[in-house]
């Protein structure tokens, strides 16, 4: 795998940091690492002999309502959907974990209405022409690799939210500037990075984490753990 990009690296964003950004302020590694913008994000070439290179969504955005005016209020209130959804998750983040989930459809409509569907599904509610459902579903598939029927809406949704007013984000020197920013924030907090060392399993005792256990057999004990590997991998096979 490589990196092909890192949404939501502005320093000039309009309201407030990316995520990203925030992430690396409060690690204090936002001055180890510059990233550069993608001016262009990527080229549409459609079948019937339009072209658009896409900068900005509000730009896409009236492009699309040149291409089909006949779906100009279903765009704006896709448009609209998208914009209230960045919103949210920027406000969730923080809340996730302290949070009464039954508050949830008040507090975060739009969260609430796209998790438990698919992307299929939402363009189907705003969009009826075929021609411009392609459209999304294309811009989407060469992103995240899934059709629209099998791809969440939640995923969906937010990936065109951060990547269009968020941006679309390279390391100046390179994708391995990100890891050696981080390593650089482990060694300033007397941390220690061991090299060709695989973890092969999480210690625990009752409900608490002990530690972990590498595959040369030594045990180094901790009270917290992160682990990298996917919920499935860490909670199945390491735990």
């Amino acid at each position: 795998a490589a990196m092909h990009f890192i949404e939501g690296g502005a320093k000039d964003n309009l309201y407030q940091d990316s995520i990203l950004l925030s992430v690396l302020k409060e690690l204090g590694a936002d001055k180890d690492i510059e990233l550069i913008k993608f001016t262009d994000l990527y080229t549409i070439f459609h079948p019937a002999g339009w072209t658009v290179v896409l900068r900005d969504f509000i730009d896409f955005l009236f492009i699309l309502y040149e291409k089909f005016p006949h779906e100009k209020d279903g765009l704006f209130r896709l448009y609209k959907l998208i914009n209230k959804l960045g919103d949210e998750i920027r406000d969730f983040l923080p809340l996730y974990r302290l949070m009464d989930l039954s508050v949830m459809p008040i507090r975060f409509p739009a969260i609430t209405k796209m998790y438990n569907k698919t992307f299929q599904q939402v363009l189907d509610e705003y969009i009826k022409d075929s021609q411009l459902k392609f459209l999304f579903s294309a811009m989407i598939f060469m992103f995240l690799g899934l059709p629209p029927q099998r791809l969440s809406a939640l995923m969906g949704m937010s990936f065109f939210y951060f990547i269009h007013y968020e941006g679309l984000f390279y390391p100046k020197t390179g994708a391995q500037a990100l890891p050696k920013a981080l390593i650089r924030v482990i060694e300033r907090n007397n941390g220690q990075i061991r090299f060709n060392t695989k973890v092969e399993k999480i210690i625990t005792e009752g409900k608490s984490v002990k530690g972990v256990r590498t595959n040369t057999g030594e045990e180094i004990t901790a009270s917290k753990i992160v682990s990298n590997c996917d919920a499935r991998y860490t909670f199945w096979e390491m735990v």
